[in-house]
């Protein structure tokens, strides 16, 4: 009992310390406001920074409660720190609350809108951002207090929202978080291959296949030596000048050539005969068959048995 008693003791001593040291804090940070009405720059500016010092701890506190949330825990208190220097130039003493009951709302605002505008993957609409601070809220509440995984229908019953309302919350809550491309993968053909490895190229090599075979078809029309100078200039990269000593003509020659080559490919490929449909070829008779087809037609065509009748 008498340890009970000791750390209640304890206890209540620090609260009661933690009171009167935020009661110091906020008669202090009145003052200085005060202060500031008639101060010279300097002065004000001296006020300012003490202000800060005085209330940032408190803008610490309130943002690293948002920390585990994908933000590096510096971010925080950056932007907690900065909407604290906002809120100072924005109050106003005599008011009817003091300080840091008007700085504490500017610097969650602050933050929130942060999350909702930085730090989505891909943004859904504001109204589901917004509610997904709700929808999470309620599902641990409702999971401490009904002892069991709670489902879609219960927080929409919590929150008076419809059910399609949360499941589309649900469904934003996925966009919130991008995985890395280079993220190890567990495949067993492929061992710890990185994601970027297991998904598809955009590219479709069917899908050039018409365009290859066209330009294939119009080369061919093409002589040996104008095939020669675009390999030349699109496969080694080789300039005209270069291909003019090559060639032994001047590079006006060369370019004079490259327009013609291209002018007689384009207009290959832009009259392109359509492709004739492939028929089949007709199977040819034996000679006992071409003899019976031809008898046939002629009515001579005899059975050479009677027909079997059956016993019914």
């Amino acid at each position: 009992m008498s340890s009970t008693t000791s750390t209640f003791a304890r206890t209540s001593s620090k609260f009661s310390a933690a009171r009167s040291e935020r009661s110091d804090r906020d008669q202090r940070t009145e003052e200085c406001f005060e202060q500031m009405q008639d101060a010279t720059p300097a002065e004000r500016e001296a006020l300012e920074d003490e202000i800060i010092s005085l209330n940032i701890d408190f803008a610490d506190r309130i943002s690293l409660r948002f920390q585990r949330r994908g933000v590096e825990r510096e971010d925080l208190v950056q932007i907690g720190r900065a909407a604290l220097v906002a809120a100072m130039r924005r109050y106003r003493p005599g008011s009817g609350r003091n300080f840091t009951s008007f700085a504490g709302p500017t610097i969650r605002g602050e933050l929130k809108h942060y999350f909702r505008d930085a730090t989505w993957s891909v943004r859904p609409p504001r109204r589901l951002q917004e509610l997904r601070a709700d929808v999470r809220e309620s599902r641990e509440r409702l999971e401490q207090d009904l002892g069991r995984t709670v489902t879609h229908a219960d927080v929409a019953a919590d929150l008076d929202l419809p059910e399609t309302a949360v499941r589309e919350c649900v469904c934003a809550e996925a966009a919130y978080h991008s995985r890395s491309l280079d993220a190890p993968t567990r495949d067993a053909e492929a061992g710890s291959a990185p994601l970027s490895d297991m998904i598809a190229a955009e590219g479709d090599d069917f899908a050039r296949v018409d365009d290859v075979l066209s330009v294939q078809a119009a080369m061919a029309h093409l002589e040996d030596r104008e095939r020669q100078i675009l390999w030349w200039r699109y496969v080694e990269g080789c300039t005209q000048a270069e291909i003019g000593e090559r060639l032994g003509v001047s590079q006006m020659q060369v370019s004079r050539l490259h327009r013609a080559i291209l002018e007689r490919l384009r207009e290959d490929l832009e009259h392109e005969p359509e492709p004739k449909p492939v028929v089949a070829p007709r199977r040819r008779r034996s000679g006992v068959r071409r003899a019976k087809a031809a008898a046939l037609l002629r009515g001579e065509h005899r059975l050479t048995a009677q027909p079997t009748l059956r016993a019914v």
